[in-house]
């Protein structure tokens, strides 16, 4: 793959100094490009990000959540380096390592990293700090969610197979599940719309999971991918985690790292939690259908996903759809 000569030029202006080699990475995520930089002033990633045609700006927000965590001595991530948001590039600390294994270290790490990210709630300049992308703040606003992804792609996309998963499959199932969801929030004498108060909220990678973080020589974890970062219910970071399907953890361990989080948010958050856990599956399963959307066929284009590949990806995240909704039928009790 041939580098283009303006990221060379752009690579050599962010690095301040000469560049020796810009090298395109393997494929990690599909939503961006990465690559290597080896400069005089040392070894960098280059990340380009593409237009934020979904209105998530990803580029400013990981930029600026990296300096904020990296300003208050959050050291288990990649220092930002400098970027051009004109031309939707961005520079970072080269972090050597591999993709972890799940392990109670690796899930005691996670769960360190993530209270020392909540301990910066109450820092001067945290106020200033956006949401977090797809914030849930509220049930109400978890089944909002859940509707309007099930509208569009009902609008959006049109593969015969999801369209009859959805009426067939998803639909009887999020039935059921909202129905126990409602009877729970009604046994505990909650509203629906109730928020989490603003003291008990918490600083959010949302995409946070070992599909995103390395492990260097020393077993050292290190996480990456802030594009959306923000303030969120950690009720939802939890669920986020323990669901996530990059992260496939096993019951013992989710245990381990609910346990842990819980034990410094609170009761309230495990009472929310267990109100609400089987709508963040059903959720889960609308997500993994993105790659039915328009959007998510741009970014895999962006990203330089063949098409073949990209089939091969929808046929897979269907399936994993399906497992993630019958899921949520297990945690409702049904």
């Amino acid at each position: 793959m041939t580098v283009p000569d303006m990221l060379l030029e752009q690579a050599a202006i962010l690095c301040r100094g000469p560049v020796r080699t810009v090298t395109p990475l393997p494929r990690r995520g599909r939503n961006n490009r990465v690559y290597r930089v080896d400069a005089d002033a040392g070894t960098f990633a280059l990340k380009a990000y593409p237009e934020p045609v979904d209105g998530r700006d990803r580029l400013t927000v990981e930029f600026k959540g990296l300096h904020f965590l990296s300003s208050h001595g959050i050291s288990a991530l990649p220092r930002p380096v400098a970027s051009a948001p004109e031309l939707r590039l961005a520079l970072y600390e080269w972090i050597e390592g591999v993709p972890p294994q799940a392990s109670q270290d690796a899930v005691d790490q996670a769960s360190d990293f993530l209270l020392g990210l909540h301990a910066l709630r109450e820092a001067p300049d945290a106020a200033a700090l956006p949401f977090a992308s797809e914030a849930c703040l509220s049930a109400a606003e978890i089944l909002r969610q859940i509707e309007r992804r099930r509208t569009r792609l009902s609008e959006q996309a049109s593969d015969p197979r999801m369209m009859g998963w959805l009426e067939t499959a998803f639909d009887p199932v999020f039935a059921q599940v909202i129905e126990r969801v409602r009877q729970r929030h009604q046994r505990d004498k909650v509203s629906f719309d109730e928020e989490c108060r603003s003291e008990g909220r918490t600083l959010s990678p949302s995409d946070f999971g070992f599909h995103n973080a390395l492990c260097g020589t020393d077993g050292q974890l290190v996480f990456l991918d802030f594009e959306y970062f923000g303030w969120d219910d950690p009720v939802k970071l939890i669920a986020d985690v323990c669901l996530h399907p990059g992260m496939e953890l096993p019951p013992t361990l989710a245990a381990r790292f609910r346990t842990a989080m819980l034990a410094v948010h609170g009761e309230q958050a495990a009472c929310r939690l267990d109100r609400v856990f089987p709508l963040y599956a059903l959720r889960w399963s609308l997500i993994l259908l993105n790659e039915f959307l328009p959007q998510g066929r741009f970014l895999r284009s962006f990203a330089g996903v063949t098409e073949q590949e990209a089939d091969e990806l929808r046929r897979a995240q269907l399936e994993k759809a399906d497992r993630m909704a019958r899921h949520a039928l297990g945690l409702a009790g049904i």
